[in-house]
C-alpha cells in the first residue's frame, strides 16, 4: 500500500487554531494506506467494507444501470 501522502499532513498545515479532536482527525489522514489496486484493496476488511457501502448505495439511488457490453469488448 501507499500512503495518502509521504509528508505528514501536520508540518503543513497550522492547527493552532483547530480542536484536540480536528488534530487527531488530520493524524489518522496522515496514517491511512491506500491500495494501489481493487485487488489489494478486496484483502482489507474496511476496503471491502467501503467499496460494498458504496456500490449498494450507487444501486439503491440508481445513479446508473448496467447494459450489456459491445459485442467487440474484451471484457
Amino acid at each position: 500500500t501507499r500512503q495518502c501522502t509521504i509528508h505528514h499532513l501536520s508540518k503543513f498545515v497550522s492547527t493552532t487554531h483547530v480542536g484536540d479532536h480536528m488534530c487527531k482527525f488530520i493524524d489518522v489522514l496522515s496514517a491511512t494506506s491506500i491500495p494501489i489496486s481493487h485487488a489489494q484493496a478486496m484483502l482489507d476488511s474496511k476496503w471491502y467494507k467501503a467499496m460494498k457501502e458504496e456500490m449498494d448505495s450507487l444501486i439503491s439511488r440508481h445513479t446508473w444501470e448496467l447494459v450489456e457490453p459491445p459485442s467487440w469488448a474484451n471484457i
